[in-house]
């Protein structure tokens, strides 16, 4: 294969943005999402979703203060943990 093929994208887990001060979405590339965990650094889960499939999931801004979470991602293929800082 030629150096043109080097930035074939491979399926998988984004979050954005990071940092955010509102809302944060949740994309898959290739596979849909199933499920998600949101939890506070102390471990306490925030806010938890089954069933989405979708390879787009938002995350309101009324689940997420100002603060640091640990993002759990689960989607066909795959499982993903994403840290994500919200900032006001």
């Amino acid at each position: 294969l030629g150096e043109n093929n080097k930035n074939i994208s491979k399926p998988g887990i984004s979050i954005y943005p990071n940092p955010s001060n509102g809302q944060v979405n949740i994309f898959s590339t290739g596979n849909l999402l199933n499920s998600m965990e949101v939890y506070s650094v102390t471990g306490q889960l925030i806010k938890k979703e089954a069933g989405i499939n979708s390879s787009f999931y938002v995350i309101p801004q009324k689940y997420l203060r100002e603060g640091i979470y640990i993002i759990k991602v689960e989607s066909e293929t795959q499982s993903s943990i994403h840290k994500v800082v919200i900032y006001w």
